[in-house]
């Protein structure tokens, strides 16, 4: 009896802090052959490209421009490990409507009716991007989204970056975050800009030699929102201890 109260206790304690990620190779570290060239993100186990855009992959073992941290769209070290993805978010002209996405589906189908928290980091590339940007989001899908161009994709999106969140650092990753309930069965997540030029937001950055806005991404994760930053007030008091064959759990949420 007591080895079954004290595992019963460790996961009132600990349980709710551990939540699945359901983004196959979020960090971008598993790949079936190192990237050499534009629209390399296939390469990246899990990843498709969702239209006849090229959006990139980088490694450590990488060349042809596509290394790192050194690539010939900027320099940036992973946020953790040795690879991480690239997406134009703004283009320029005559190809203002282009756009890259990255695909890949879930290890399961979402809940319906279950909050989920998708996060990322995100760094500007400073060689190519001469703009910064706070369009751009995620859409889910129970089927693969296709499309026969490489233009903004039609779908509405379920989340949404905060239009004043720009996001502006070249030498630094920013960490993103949204939070949202599943209405259906959700197997597919694409992210990207899903904004037409018209309505896409920028920033000038005065460093770059192209007037884009190019975004490098890893450690992408989606996971059941815990809430547990929220649960700073919970008291738990286990008394009496030490205790020969009865152990009472009190769990106080104080909400002032």
């Amino acid at each position: 009896m007591k080895k079954t109260l004290l595992s019963l206790t460790i996961t009132l304690l600990t349980g709710s802090s551990i939540a699945q990620n359901l983004i196959v190779n979020g960090d971008f570290e598993d790949y079936s052959a190192c990237p050499t060239m534009f629209g390399g993100l296939y390469l990246a186990n899990g990843w498709m490209n969702p239209n006849t855009a090229s959006p990139d992959y980088f490694h450590t073992c990488g060349s042809g421009g596509f290394a790192v941290p050194l690539s010939d769209l900027g320099y940036q070290q992973p946020h953790s490990g040795f690879g991480y993805a690239g997406l134009v978010i703004k283009n320029s002209t005559p190809f203002l409507e282009q756009r890259d996405y990255m695909q890949t589906q879930l290890m399961s189908p979402l809940s319906i009716g279950t909050t989920y928290e998708l996060s990322m980091w995100m760094s500007l590339a400073d060689f190519y991007s001469q703009f910064s940007s706070s369009s751009f989001g995620a859409l889910f899908s129970t089927v693969p989204v296709t499309t026969g161009d490489d233009e903004t994709l039609p779908q509405t999106p379920q989340v949404l970056n905060d239009p004043n969140n720009y996001l502006a650092s070249i030498t630094s990753w920013t960490f993103v975050s949204f939070t949202f309930t599943a209405d259906s069965s959700y197997s597919y997540v694409t992210i990207g800009n899903f904004y037409d030029d018209a309505n896409t937001l920028t920033q000038p950055i005065p460093t770059g030699n192209w007037p884009k806005a190019y975004y490098f991404f890893d450690d992408i994760t989606l996971s059941v929102a815990t809430g547990i930053s929220e649960a700073s007030d919970v008291q738990v008091n286990i008394y009496p201890v030490p205790f020969a064959d009865h152990l009472n759990v009190e769990v106080n949420n104080s909400t002032d």
